[in-house]
């Protein structure tokens, strides 16, 4: 089960060189926090080690969202990828700003 504190790496998707990690292996960071999403499922928000760029885009957070019904926050997964350029605030989903979705089927994995 994952925590706030816990060290995350975040890597592939659904091609075998995901565009979003431009080359990279992951991205590593801590959970610093839950958020609900609008089907009241928690998702979690990761702080980055150090800036993370796809595309146009740039944040040192991320928001994992579980890809599947019935999955838990175990030590590892399937998940969505938000990349965003704030802290996300643990509001309803219409009333949450959202970052830039960069992929829908990467695996987070607890390393700590």
């Amino acid at each position: 089960m994952l925590n706030v504190g816990n060290r995350v790496k975040i890597y592939g998707g659904y091609f075998e060189e995901p565009k979003w990690l431009k080359h990279d292996e992951h991205v590593v960071g801590e959970v610093v926090g839950f958020i609900l999403d609008q089907d009241k499922q928690d998702l979690l928000v990761i702080k980055l080690e150090e800036e993370f760029v796809v595309g146009h885009d740039k944040g040192s957070y991320l928001v994992l969202g579980l890809r599947y019904e019935n999955m838990r926050w175990d030590d590892k997964g399937i998940v969505s990828v938000e990349l965003c350029d704030f802290i996300p605030e643990d509001k309803p989903w219409e009333l949450r700003k959202h970052g830039k979705g960069v992929e829908t089927a990467a695996t987070y994995e607890k390393t700590s």
